[in-house]
């Protein structure tokens, strides 16, 4: 096969805004369209080399797949054993075991599976998983378990039948990114089907080529370029992804590969050394850049600084050039000191060793005995409570649940009603409720307002939130509670109102939604009003900190930001509170101004008060719990007076 500078280039067009839309550079918002333009090229030359190869009648799926892993492995083994030092020294536990269960997903080439269902894409913890960008390659390896056998069955004749079933199959893999879109997103970003029409973009580029080999051209070779950079400008994260849009992107990586050589203008840019120099190393930059930004955003308490994400993105460089010169080039070159069976015998050995690394660290729970006694005694008491969410199988049918009830056969009842917030509180309220002879049941529901017919327009199962509050009600109505506890993450439901659908139409607001269901309650209530949230997952925070200083970790937001931030909230819940003449609970006289001067405090004291960023660990829950008791007394003491 005939070297190509320009290919070189475009690889180099391709990497260089993948890493600056990582690195947080707003200017490249679709900057992840590089990734389509990767698989063009791979599909390309993975589908010229066969098509040779089976004309000269020399192909070997022995010898494809020992290419594969020459070129695929080495590097890949390097950056993961490379990252695990790091992992060791500043993940907590939980952290330290997904990232073991990503190793296992990665050494297996399914980790897009793992993605897919651990975060997604563009979920904002996934700026810590050090190999999420793996999916790419767990998806071309998945391609080509299959793709060979099919080019032995069908390329007869030079391809006749060939280009028909090729054709078919981006057909239906371009169809199914556009439904998949609209159904699942996350899981179609990262699923194999929705992507492997962008590889046979570029295997129906190597068919016509060797076919007839087109006419390069200035026109056709700036529309590709055109195509290519103006989505990386211009698309963001909410643009469907793959769909009829990523047609841009692989269009005009087609249309280079197709059109341009080194005499057209594109293919002289592509062609400059400094250009292909970037494009060379471009596998080993891939690899490496995800890992260093991953570890940043970990060692960071807040996100890293911009000069710092800057400052790795050049460091991508050098690292990928030491990868490319001392790694990939000596297991790829001819007449490489590895064998064949030597090449097999390490690959072996290489995923063998990652996933015992990887089992031993999911087992474990992600290597807890790392952590010195106190930071690890520290972390144990700063989980939250995650009981009794009915969407994780709790199932409607069974309100009222034995399960989600504490102090069972209590003279009094009281009912917890909201989202993961008020599940993170319940068993720490019904702790300190059970010497009151007062049964608590837990109705919650994560993610749903806990307001009748409320629900948020964007909200994935939208039929299932209306469904749980009004069985909520219903039973409250029925079962004859002494007071009602409503908790939930409402500035997520309230800052933003109009992303609020009332089920019965227009006509409604959270006022009049709100109002409605307490007067259906029909029974004394308490609203817990929000509590100040953090913009970083505080218990990884501040293991981080008492790792470093050995001191206990004062963590918590400007009093005053935190007001600000909930403001819109703060003023619905006021007016809904002078409504109904309902009794509010304020966390904000809890933690603010109490145990850090003028913050909220997420951790103090030797405790922790928020596990993520919204959740009450079990020690906030208790400060929390133990306010709301005197305001169930009254409650309680009032119904005993009647």
């Amino acid at each position: 096969m005939k070297y190509r500078s320009e290919i070189d280039g475009l690889r180099a067009l391709a990497i260089v805004p993948v890493i600056l839309f990582h690195a947080g550079a707003s200017i490249f918002s679709g900057g992840y369209v590089g990734v389509d333009v990767f698989f063009v090229i791979s599909g390309y030359l993975i589908t010229l080399v066969i098509l040779e190869d089976l004309d000269a009648e020399r192909f070997s799926i022995l010898n494809f797949y020992e290419r594969r892993a020459r070129r695929i492995l080495p590097a890949l083994f390097v950056v993961i054993a490379s990252s695990l030092p790091f992992a060791w020294a500043w993940m907590t536990p939980a952290q330290m075991e997904k990232f073991s269960e990503s190793i296992i997903a990665t050494v297996l080439f399914l980790s897009n599976f793992y993605f897919w269902r651990d975060s997604g894409y563009f979920a904002l913890i996934a700026e810590e998983r050090p190999l999420l960008h793996t999916w790419s390659l767990a998806v071309e390896e998945q391609f080509y378990l299959l793709f060979p056998l099919l080019l032995l069955l069908v390329w007869r004749g030079r391809g006749r039948s060939a280009v028909w079933w090729i054709t078919l199959l981006a057909i239906g893999s371009l169809l199914v990114s556009e439904w998949g879109w609209r159904t699942d997103p996350v899981k179609n970003f990262l699923f194999t089907g929705s992507r492997m029409w962008e590889l046979l973009a570029g295997s129906l580029c190597a068919v016509y080529r060797l076919k007839k080999d087109p006419e390069p051209g200035n026109l056709m070779s700036a529309l590709g370029l055109s195509l290519i950079l103006y989505p990386m400008f211009t698309f963001s994260s909410e643009t469907p992804f793959p769909s009829l849009y990523t047609l841009a992107p692989v269009g005009g990586a087609a249309l280079i590969l197709l059109f341009t050589d080194s005499k057209t203008l594109v293919g002289q840019a592509l062609s400059m050394r400094p250009v292909v120099w970037v494009g060379l190393i471009s596998y080993s930059a891939y690899l490496w850049h995800q890992p260093l930004f991953a570890f940043a955003y970990i060692y960071s308490i807040n996100s890293p600084q911009p000069l710092t994400m800057a400052a790795l993105s050049v460091l991508v460089l050098p690292l990928a050039y030491l990868s490319w010169r001392f790694i990939e080039q000596p297991m790829r070159k001819r007449g490489a000191t590895v064998g064949r069976r030597g090449v097999f015998a390490l690959s072996g050995i290489g995923i063998t060793c990652l996933l015992m690394v990887g089992l031993y660290g999911d087992k474990s729970g992600g290597f807890p005995e790392r952590l010195s006694p106190d930071v690890l005694a520290f972390y144990n008491k700063s989980g939250w409570h995650k009981n009794c969410l009915y969407q994780k199988g709790d199932g409607l049918q069974f309100l009222p649940n034995t399960k989600c009830t504490y102090n069972i056969g209590g003279t009094h009842r009281i009912a917890i009603f909201g989202d993961s917030v008020a599940a993170s509180l319940s068993g720490e309220i019904a702790a300190a409720l059970k010497n009151l002879d007062i049964e608590v049941h837990q109705v919650t529901f994560g993610s749903c307002i806990p307001v009748t017919n409320l629900v948020r327009s964007s909200q994935e199962g939208i039929s299932l939130c209306p469904k749980f509050t009004q069985s909520v009600v219903s039973l409250i109505q029925s079962e004859g509670f002494d007071a009602v506890v409503l908790s939930a993450n409402w500035a997520a439901y309230l800052e933003n109102p109009a992303t609020l659908t009332h089920m019965a139409g227009n006509g409604f607001n959270f006022q009049n939604a709100f109002s409605n269901m307490v007067s259906d309650f029909n029974t004394p209530t308490v609203i817990i009003l929000p509590h100040a949230i953090a913009p970083y997952e505080v218990v990884d925070a501040a293991v981080r900190t008492y790792q470093r200083t050995g001191l206990n970790p004062e963590l918590g937001i400007d009093k005053h930001q935190f007001q600000s931030n909930t403001l819109n909230t703060a003023n619905q819940l006021a007016l809904a509170v002078s409504a109904t003449k309902i009794d509010a609970l304020d966390p904000s006289k809890i933690f603010c101004d109490v145990q850090i001067p003028s913050q909220c405090a997420f951790s103090s004291g030797g405790h922790a008060f928020i596990s993520d960023e919204i959740h009450y660990t079990s020690s906030g829950a208790k400060y929390v719990a133990n306010a709301l008791v005197p305001l169930i007394t009254s409650i309680m003491n009032s119904k005993i007076s009647e």
